[in-house]
């Protein structure tokens, strides 16, 4: 579709550049911001079209220091009771041109969208998937899908057998989306995976703007602590598939 549209708007255009046709030339001027904006809106979805983009987060794009969590806490943002820039199409790309997060209307109705599984993944600044999670959101709501108890796929050999101190969105110490095995100091602390909003260790980059989003890039956990196992990611996104979206009958 996506491509149909481009060819739509080229032929428009070269048929008015070539004519000199000022009707076509004002109708492909029109055209393009409203082609622009279906572009970005079919860049909102994952490879799978059953999978439906519900919320986005952008890393480090609070400032140092910053203290208004409203705007760049992805917890603070996922929770509130109202949409974030969701009539700006950018803002809905699989990719960190736009410095802001995103959450749909659509995210705020989660009890009345039938929704049957949820994915959370990481990806790089052009949209490529680097890790992800699958839960069960049957009869789940916007926070306890994220449990343990509800965890179908992981990328990690180790999550499902093992143990966690953590494992919720919440988290704590400001360490969002967060699922860790064991603190015992700093330099010990080890997980799978974890969205970063404030500095308390060494690992979580003091000097560099929030969020970071950090993931063991290992098939198990991995101390936080070595970077040759732990990887950063550009964004973090929140996909749901509704009943409606696995069949069309």
């Amino acid at each position: 579709m996506r491509s149909s549209l481009i060819i739509l708007f080229l032929c428009v255009s070269g048929i008015s550049a070539a004519k000199g046709n000022k009707k076509a030339n004002k109708f492909a001027a029109a055209l393009e911001p409203k082609l622009n904006d279906i572009i970005a809106s079919i860049a909102s979805l994952s490879d799978d079209p059953e999978w439906e983009l519900v919320f986005k987060a952008v890393a480090g794009i609070a400032p140092v220091g910053n203290t208004d969590k409203s705007l760049y806490d992805p917890v603070d943002v996922w929770s509130r009771d109202e949409p974030l820039n969701e009539d700006v199409p950018a803002a809905r790309k699989l990719d960190n041109s736009f410095k802001g997060h995103y959450k749909s209307q659509s995210a705020l109705n989660w009890g009345r969208r039938n929704i049957m599984e949820v994915k959370v993944a990481f990806l790089d600044a052009t949209g490529k998937e680097l890790m992800s999670m699958i839960f069960d959101g049957e009869g789940s709501n916007d926070v306890n899908w994220f449990t343990k108890a509800r965890l179908l796929y992981s990328p990690y050999d180790d999550i499902v057998s093992g143990s966690q101190n953590y494992f919720s969105v919440a988290g704590a110490h400001n360490r969002r989306f967060f699922i860790n095995r064991n603190y015992g100091g700093c330099e010990k602390h080890a997980g799978w995976m974890a969205v970063i909003g404030k500095n308390y260790c060494s690992w979580e980059y003091e000097q560099e703007a929030k969020p970071i989003f950090l993931y063991s890039t290992t098939r198990t956990y991995a101390n936080w602590n070595k970077v040759e196992d732990v990887g950063r990611a550009d964004l973090f996104a929140i996909f749901v598939k509704t009943k409606s979206r696995y069949c069309c009958n």
